[in-house]
């Protein structure tokens, strides 16, 4: 299915929304999913069903997130917003919650159930999820490891007061509860290897499993993501071979735009960092940071970065080799998993570097700062997902950096042509840091800010394979040009051949 392209918005809309009718705005939503949504003319059954579409448009792209608040400024007119104050532009935008939702209409419509209880319970149902409560050990041993993730279990029980096999079991709740996991971010262009971005949105005759399936076939692509609430998707590539390999690449992109690609940005990757702001949460609640907003004012004297949250990429490092890049490709996914483990997953998959030479090779990613590691987890409330692509200048770039840390989750990607900001937000705060975001753009020095939500991770490649394009003989990376061609993928009907 081609990435759907948001409808037009009501020009009344764009013009003054506080004098837009709010039955036409409601009127003029639209979704993929509209013969599965019932109707009713009862007044309260349609405040609800009204919900129901707007939230449905905003998770199918089809309604701007703007336009939503607009009616949902409309519903509060109906005296059933009195009695249950639901406003569709904070609900939590996800695939999940919507297939559910529209689960629950088609049994109603199935059944000819299209009353106000009814519906009611549609929606209610659709989002009832079981609330884990975290524990006062638990939530204190996250705060200490989401600042030192490499901390040992003595170590961290000492800081914590706690013993050490308290807080192994705690570490295990963590991550069978709220999926907490140890990633790393790891510097890549240390091995002759560089990281690249593409956004982009599709030419209006170019369907998405066309270029989907070419992005799979081309050897380097590392991730592919489509995403529901815009017509924006990205793609991302690990290209080895250094700058002469980068430049290669970089030539068989540029022709695409105005062929598959109607808007295109390639980024390339000059540092990556993450923060875990637990501060902000107290008694089950998560707070707006109040300093965020000024943080982003030109006045503002931006603080440098620390080295410690943000890793710069610093070129090729002399040292490294095959084996070493094989142990970070596997290190990465798992940066508290011993030298053991790691090992045995690499012998797995057909490479037998025994567990000594492993924790050699971690020891040398950190003593040439090419790994930074930081924690990943789920729930807790942060249920809304943002990206934001910010093209800007380098001060700006040095600005956004400085704001980051009091965000709550947000992972970041300095790159030549701005910095690129994936956030996790409490659904009832989308839209707050959604206008933040975008009111950069009135910024001077700020050239864009486009917003994704909902992304929809479509497929990851491991980096394992690229050891393959290892030249032995020359002790680099040797990569045949024509390998490098994206274009040769795209424009050839997908017809490539596997390499």
């Amino acid at each position: 299915m081609a990435l759907t392209r948001l409808k037009k918005s009501n020009p009344r809309t764009k013009k003054g929304s506080s004098e837009l009718d709010t039955e036409q705005s409601i009127r003029d939503i639209f979704t993929p999913y509209d013969n599965t949504i019932p109707s009713s003319n009862e007044l309260t059954t349609k405040f609800y069903l009204d919900i129901v579409r707007v939230y449905i448009g905003l998770c199918s792209g089809t309604v701007s997130l703007d336009d939503a608040s607009i009616a949902a400024r409309g519903l509060r007119t109906n005296p059933e917003y009195a009695k249950n104050p639901i406003d569709p532009s904070l609900l939590p935008i996800n695939e999940e919650y919507k297939q559910r939702l529209l689960d629950n209409l088609t049994t109603l419509t199935k059944y000819n159930l299209v009353t106000t209880d009814a519906v009611k319970s549609a929606l209610s149902f659709a989002f009832l999820d079981e609330a884990i409560p975290i524990s006062t050990t638990d939530l204190a041993v996250l705060r200490y490891f989401s600042k030192n993730p490499l901390e040992t279990l003595v170590s961290s029980g000492v800081s914590l007061d706690l013993s050490h096999k308290t807080v192994a079991r705690s570490l295990r709740r963590l991550s069978e509860r709220f999926k907490v996991r140890f990633g790393c971010h790891l510097d890549t262009s240390a091995f002759g290897i560089q990281s690249a971005l593409l956004f982009f949105t599709l030419m209006p005759d170019v369907e998405w499993p066309q270029v989907e399936n070419a992005f799979a076939l081309f050897p380097f692509t590392n991730g592919i993501m489509k995403t529901t609430m815009t017509d924006l998707g990205y793609a991302t590539f690990l290209i080895p071979g250094g700058n002469r390999g980068m430049a290669t690449f970089r030539a068989s992109v540029a022709p695409l735009k105005g062929v598959m690609f109607d808007h295109m940005q390639l980024h390339v990757q000059e540092g990556m960092g993450s923060y875990f702001n637990l501060s902000l949460y107290e008694k089950g609640e998560w707070a707006l940071p109040s300093d965020l907003k000024k943080a982003f004012e030109e006045d503002h004297f931006p603080q440098d970065v620390s080295p410690t949250r943000y890793l710069k990429c610093s070129g090729l490092r002399k040292g490294f080799t095959p084996k070493d890049f094989l142990v970070a490709s596997e290190y990465k996914k798992n940066a508290r998993a011993p030298p053991s483990s790691i090992s045995q997953a690499l012998r797995i998959r057909g490479w037998d570097i025994e567990t000594r030479r492993v924790s050699q090779s971690i020891q040398k990613l950190y003593a040439k700062r090419v790994a930074l590691p930081f924690i990943v987890y789920g729930g807790l409330g942060l249920s809304a997902n943002f990206c934001f692509e910010i093209l800007c200048n380098d001060e700006w770039k040095k600005h956004i950096l400085s704001a980051l840390p009091a965000l709550a989750n947000v992972m970041y990607y300095t790159s030549n042509k701005g910095i690129l900001v994936w956030i996790q937000v409490p659904s009832q705060q989308q839209v707050d840091y959604y206008r933040m975001f975008r009111s950069l753009e009135k910024k001077k020095g700020v050239k864009s800010v486009q917003s994704i939500m909902t992304i929809v991770q479509k497929g990851t490649k491991t980096m394992h394979e690229l050891v393959h394009y290892w030249d032995r003989r020359r002790n680099q990376w040797s990569v045949p040009p024509g390998d490098l061609d994206l274009g040769a993928y795209l424009l050839d009907d997908n017809t490539a051949p596997l390499y």
